[in-house]
């Protein structure tokens, strides 16, 4: 299982910084990464290319809004998959990603700006794989 968090323009410290040490902690879970695409106007395109034997998933704020254990429950049950999780440009996904992704899911319904959703996204992540291996972070 290979897990990506790509994301729309480059991230600003401090919490780019924040957001490798989430990638640090998932990584004794399962391989992940954090990747920058350039917000260039041909971000989707790059994004697309990516997917070839991966599930796309998009972070937006028009998806489902998952609970914690809910969304260690998504990632559990497509355990073995390569999970793409992607956040969009400032402008948001086209209607034609969105048809091609299989799944959209809210991290907040405010919109966020990149940076603060890759950090939010990674730290999901990480609390979903606590939750899946019983680790003690997530409290109930």
């Amino acid at each position: 299982m290979k897990i990506q968090l790509v994301v729309a323009g480059k991230l600003k410290e401090p919490i780019a910084s924040l957001a490798r040490e989430y990638e640090k902690r998932i990584n004794r879970f399962a391989n992940f990464e954090v990747l920058e695409l350039k917000d260039n106007g041909k971000y989707e395109d790059a994004l697309i290319a990516r997917v070839k034997d991966a599930m796309l998933i998009l972070f937006d704020e028009k998806g489902d809004g998952l609970s914690s254990m809910e969304f260690a429950d998504f990632i559990n049950k497509n355990w073995g998959n390569n999970l793409i999780f992607a956040i969009g440009p400032g402008s948001g996904f086209s209607e034609e990603i969105k048809s091609k992704t299989e799944y959209l899911i809210s991290l907040s319904h405010f919109t966020l700006q990149h940076d603060i959703a890759a950090l939010i996204g990674s730290e999901a992540i990480y609390r979903a794989f606590t939750i899946i291996n019983n680790h003690p972070y997530h409290r109930e």
